[in-house]
């Protein structure tokens, strides 16, 4: 069990203190509503990095001026989607 998933449980047993029987129906709530926000959250939180990730890739890359072609791994001078020509790398 990892620390995430006992942090999740502390954080389900905190909601429920001085619960009853009665108070049921409100804990599964708050559970529910505790656990989409929690895996929303850090589904957000992936997708951003990954988002800038990608896009710190793609600004890395070599691209064709003209017409936005990867040039990566290419050895020639010219663009081989469009033939601009290619400056010094």
């Amino acid at each position: 069990m990892g620390h995430t998933s006992i942090l999740f449980w502390v954080f389900v047993i905190r909601l429920n203190v001085g619960g009853s029987r009665e108070n049921a129906p409100a804990f599964r709530s708050r559970v529910i509503g505790a656990s989409f926000i929690l895996f929303f959250g850090v589904f957000f939180v992936y997708a951003y990095v990954k988002d800038r990730r990608y896009a710190e890739s793609l600004r890395l890359s070599p691209l064709c001026e003209n017409c936005g072609y990867s040039l990566i791994g290419s050895e020639s001078a010219v663009c081989p989607e469009c033939g601009h020509p290619v400056g010094p790398r």
